[in-house]
């Protein structure tokens, strides 16, 4: 049995995102090219999956993001462990043969990807290739590891660093380079107490040779001190304003840093509302939204389309009359600063299965190395 024998990702994908059209945020091409770059994988791949679109200006590009996580069978799927094989039009991809042997280690009981990685996200850039190499970033999600919180920051910083090589090896099949790893410290140790290092993207589809960092519970003050210590090149004072700006209107605050031979002045913001309560939660979305609309930041009628998103959860009927029921959610709105200012805004909406008629039919075939 193949993938391909399966319902495939981009039949759902096109039948719920589809369906939400009328809120205008994903037009019909987009939708068209997000479902070809993901048509080789099976439906019960992921039961969280969204679209990354501009808010800054209108396209008919998006790209699209995944989570894999162990519950229905995804890093067994991946690692070549289920009655259901891989696409062989994945397998003869030697980037997709490194994701199946990172997801080997992964599945494998007593190593350390299986103890520390809790889920992985693929992120697939449609508008940059087109869905021609269909290959992910892959950003791997593990238990917060402490920054420098207790007397252990030293040793948690450790295992993320062996982490963070064991997985870049494992994905391009080349060690991390030495000057990669060191920034990659020197970051760790620089963080302010509170913050908390989640999640490491590691880009199979991009020319980089670095690391993407993912850091949660930053304020603006922890935020602009961090990165005074770490002798960050960005623009401080425009990230200021910036953060003045939205922070009243915003429940969480997230960034990422590119750590490459040193730390890149490029740095990504992502805003999060409506985390805690879902109460007024177009009000709390609506407020941030016109303040980066009133700083030409966003386009009103996509703010609009951004908002219409949240919505009524929708039946996706499948072959065979099996069902599953997705809830339409609003993920966050990242800003991206470069040299030159704010590079782009883009908006991330997903759809959730919060219902499912059916069992996984990502059987595994053998659990003996998972036990």
């Amino acid at each position: 049995m193949n993938a391909r024998s399966l319902d495939s990702l981009g039949d759902v994908i096109c039948r719920v995102a589809k369906r939400a059209s009328p809120c205008g945020i994903l037009p019909a091409p987009s939708v068209d090219a997000v479902a070809a770059a993901v048509r080789h994988l099976p439906a019960d791949l992921s039961q969280i999956f969204g679209f990354e679109t501009y808010l800054s200006h209108r396209s008919d590009d998006a790209d699209f993001f995944m989570r894999v996580s162990p519950e229905y069978g995804g890093p067994d799927f991946l690692a070549g462990d289920t009655v259901v094989a891989m696409s062989p039009r994945l397998l003869e991809h030697e980037g997709w043969r490194r994701i199946r042997k990172y997801c080997k280690d992964w599945a494998t009981v007593g190593t350390s990807m299986n103890a520390d990685v809790h889920h992985i996200w693929f992120e697939f850039d449609v508008s940059r290739d087109g869905g021609k190499t269909q290959l992910p970033a892959i950003f791997f999600w593990h238990p917060s590891f402490g920054v420098n919180r207790d007397a252990d920051a030293r040793a948690f910083a450790a295992r993320q660093i062996r982490l963070a090589e064991r997985s870049y090896r494992l994905l391009h099949g080349v060690d991390l380079s030495t000057p990669v790893s060191r920034t990659l410290a020197r970051v760790l140790d620089g963080l302010d107490p509170e913050m908390s290092v989640y999640c490491v993207g590691v880009f199979l589809g991009r020319q980089a040779k670095g690391l993407r960092l993912c850091v949660k519970n930053a304020t603006p003050e922890s935020l602009l001190q961090s990165l005074d210590r770490l002798d960050w090149t960005g623009d401080s004072s425009q990230l200021h304003e910036l953060l003045q700006l939205v922070a009243p209107e915003t429940e969480q605050i997230q960034f990422q840093l590119e750590v490459e031979d040193d730390l890149t002045p490029r740095m990504h913001l992502e805003l999060r509302c409506g985390q805690a309560l879902r109460e007024n939660l177009v009000g709390r979305w609506s407020r941030l939204l016109n303040v980066l609309i009133e700083a030409d930041l966003v386009l009103p009628e996509r703010a609009e389309e951004f908002i219409a998103w949240d919505g009524t959860p929708m039946v996706d009927v499948r072959p065979g009359m099996e069902h599953n029921l997705y809830a339409r959610i609003l993920g966050h709105v990242k800003l991206t600063l470069g040299t030159n200012g704010v590079e782009t805004v883009k908006g991330y909406i997903g759809a959730w299965e919060v219902l499912r008629i059916r069992k996984s039919k990502l059987v595994v075939r053998d659990r003996q190395h998972r036990a």
